[in-house]
């Protein structure tokens, strides 16, 4: 009964806010992405930040690519390690990493909603219209910089 509860009392609070737009990286020398998104169409990230159901995810492929690959939907957000996750394992690079994951035992499910189809969000590109830096973690999103990324999906 308390965990009704509980989903009750997330679900009025995800009702009360404004959902964001992220942009975080992703390392292709860690993890392959693009494969779980092909066999799965969403992914398992671990949480650092406060990611809530409804957000939106803009994936930026780090260094040797470094352009905005994915945009995706947050579906669930606070999920503690569960078996699901274990699918992903194959596409770690290396197993350690995924181990710290699973002790960090925080998630949030990403639902892919779309890939880009050009090159025009590149890091170059992303400067010029009010990126400040390449990014090393979450960043929300806004203004100009928004319109832009927006405009390519």
């Amino acid at each position: 009964m308390e965990e009704f509860f509980a989903k009750f009392r997330n679900s009025k609070k995800e009702e009360n806010r404004n959902n964001k737009v992220w942009l975080v990286p992703s390392n292709i020398n860690r993890f392959d992405l693009k494969g779980c998104f092909n066999e799965f169409r969403e992914v398992y990230w671990a949480q650092y930040f406060k990611f809530q159901t409804g957000d939106t995810i803009y994936i930026y492929s780090a260094s040797p690519e470094c352009y905005i690959k994915y945009k995706a939907e947050v579906i669930g957000h606070d999920m503690p390690f569960d078996t699901k996750i274990e699918r992903q394992r194959k596409y770690m690079k290396d197993p350690k990493i995924f181990n710290k994951y699973v002790i960090h035992n925080r998630f949030a499910l990403l639902k892919l909603v779309d890939a880009c189809r050009s090159d025009c969000l590149s890091y170059a590109s992303l400067t010029e219209h009010g990126l400040k830096f390449a990014p090393r973690g979450a960043n929300k999103l806004s203004g100009e910089l928004l319109k832009y990324i927006e405009t390519d999906f």
